[in-house]
């Protein structure tokens, strides 16, 4: 079984799917690559294919949206 088959029998959820992604693009980033851009994805079976969008956004403001919730992380 190759990495590959063990990362997609742990994405069962939305969830899981979220955080597969968010370490496959942190990772990428880390070393080096540029993950910017549009991706296809093809398939090699009769599931559909797919385009990947990935767009670099601004960090939330963690401490703004705490304050607005009433609790203080300062």
């Amino acid at each position: 079984m190759d990495d590959f088959e063990t990362v997609a029998e742990t994405v069962t959820t939305e969830e899981a799917f979220t955080t597969a992604l968010q370490k496959l693009v942190q990772a990428a980033h880390a070393n080096g690559v540029d993950v910017e851009g549009g991706w296809e994805c093809r398939t090699t079976t009769d599931d559909p294919d797919w385009e990947i969008m990935i767009l670099e956004v601004t960090k939330k403001d963690t401490q703004r949206l705490d304050a607005a919730d009433g609790v203080d992380n300062a």
